[in-house]
């Protein structure tokens, strides 16, 4: 999500994201936008052994709550929804979805398994 891509993410092939899996071969963006802590992270939740994986210890989810990339955030205004979002997206109405790209619907839909369903705005 800090990126806009998955951890194994491989444009080209399918197939080599599935290879970058099994091999734990992260790709990380090259352009600096990930700081150690953001790749430290990363690195300790995709630990292919789930008793060593972050949060599989010993203090559990605490464990992910107490590493460092998360040190600005105060749990506790978290858990009662009182701190405010980083970025409010603009929207028209509620369900606003035009920020999404939309696609031509699929074979189902053409073939009537979909008709019926839509929005506000018809699609």
């Amino acid at each position: 999500m800090l990126c806009g891509y998955t951890p194994f993410h491989d444009p080209d092939s399918p197939m080599n994201v599935y290879q970058n899996i099994l091999k734990g071969q992260i790709q990380y963006p090259d352009n600096g936008s990930l700081n150690s802590e953001s790749r430290n992270l990363i690195a300790q939740l995709l630990v292919a052994d789930p008793s060593c994986r972050l949060g599989h210890r010993d203090r559990g989810i605490k464990d992910i709550m107490s590493h460092h990339w998360f040190d600005d955030v105060v749990w506790e205004r978290l858990l009662d929804k009182s701190v405010d979002a980083p970025y409010l997206p603009p929207t028209k109405t509620h369900g606003d979805d035009f920020m999404y790209d939309h696609y031509q619907e699929d074979e189902d839909y053409e073939m009537g398994m979909g008709e019926g369903i839509k929005d506000d705005d018809g699609y």
